[in-house]
């Protein structure tokens, strides 16, 4: 059979299937004669070849020469000679030099059906987004432009209103509480003290104030502590605790001393004669 007898190639020589992964219909091989007539050690080798093959360009084909598919799956030439007949069962040759197998050039085809079909879809696509559905109609944006503005002033709206939000009513200060120090821990609290929180934090200072602490001293231990309420100082309560107990140690102390100088006489009796060792 000459050149000219030999059948076209099925798709351009560029054709190439990046993108696609090589998907093995395992039922289908299974079912083949190829298979059935190849034995276990060379059923990997098929597999090479239909993998690689898909990887060539054009796809789905190879050199018809020995040596360069040999070298191509990996294999020793003199093995491939030998398992030749089994290894390209089912190849043709076509005019171009190439081998090609009527399975692989059967998937290679499916997918670039398959990526004609999603270039055209997207063609479309990009046609009606830009000139809407009709020929020579333009695309309608009022309602998408009037739900964009809304939703940008839905936004400003919103962080104005973070902005200038205030307590609902100002806190009347009791005399006892300097006004600059309140205003420090405003400050210091920032828009989360609300009215409310703010009435009980001077609530909580008075309690304090009544327990003997400093408001001033409390506000500004708080501000430094970084913390968001009032609490009593610590060290004054464990000294105090402190001072307790050796207040009570030292109560203790003076009351065994008294108990002993109440145990001893005011005068030493007398020995009995029969305890006094004559020399």
């Amino acid at each position: 059979m000459g050149p000219h007898d030999l059948p076209a190639p099925p798709y351009p020589e560029s054709t190439a299937v990046n993108g696609f992964d090589f998907r093995l219909d395992y039922r289908r091989i299974e079912q083949s004669d190829t298979w059935s007539l190849a034995t276990p050690a060379l059923r990997p080798w098929l597999l090479m070849i239909w993998y690689r093959s898909w990887q060539q360009i054009p796809a789905g084909a190879f050199v018809d020469q020995d040596d360069v598919i040999a070298a191509r799956i990996g294999m020793a030439l003199v093995m491939f000679k030998r398992s030749r007949p089994i290894l390209l069962r089912g190849w043709r040759l076509h005019a171009d030099g190439r081998i090609y197998h009527p399975v692989i050039v059967e998937r290679v085809q499916e997918r670039l059906a398959w990526r004609s079909n999603e270039n055209a879809r997207k063609q479309a696509y990009r046609q009606k987004m830009s000139h809407g559905t009709d020929a020579g109609q333009t695309r309608d944006t009022s309602v998408r432009d009037d739900a964009g503005a809304a939703a940008a002033a839905t936004a400003t709206s919103k962080a104005k209103t973070r902005r200038t939000r205030e307590p609902a009513a100002p806190v009347a200060l009791p005399d006892w509480l300097p006004e600059d120090s309140w205003k420090r821990w405003k400050r210091h609290r920032g828009p989360k003290l609300t009215a409310e929180a703010a009435r009980l934090q001077i609530l909580t200072l008075d309690e304090l104030r009544k327990a003997g602490h400093d408001p001033v001293t409390i506000i500004d231990h708080a501000i430094e502590c970084g913390w968001a309420k009032f609490y009593a100082p610590k060290d004054k309560a464990v000294n105090s605790s402190r001072y307790a107990a050796h207040d009570k140690r030292a109560d203790m102390a003076a009351a065994m001393q008294r108990h002993k100088a109440s145990e001893i006489p005011d005068e030493p009796k007398a020995i009995p004669a029969e305890f006094t060792r004559v020399a």
